[in-house]
């Protein structure tokens, strides 16, 4: 298996999960949060969807996929 990375804009991007199924390719990036607020969890999925956005077509030209869907998965640092 290799590690896909994707650059855009001299940036290089190396999803952590990436699934293809069908005509769709699912992004996922898991992180360990630390609960600091009641936002803390949904605040990081969004600010880890928002990190692959960038690279949505390049990974729809590199798959030959229709569709690209980013999911962030917190975790929180606490076990919650």
């Amino acid at each position: 298996m290799i590690e896909p990375h994707f650059k855009v804009d001299d940036k290089t991007y190396i999803p952590d999960l990436v699934f293809l199924r069908g005509k769709q390719v699912v992004i996922v990036d898991p992180t360990v949060v630390w609960e600091s607020n009641p936002n803390s969890l949904s605040e990081a999925a969004k600010k880890k969807v928002e990190k692959y956005i960038p690279i949505m077509k390049t990974v729809k030209d590199f798959t030959g996929k229709s569709s690209v869907s980013l999911f962030g998965f917190p975790v929180g640092g606490r076990g919650t």
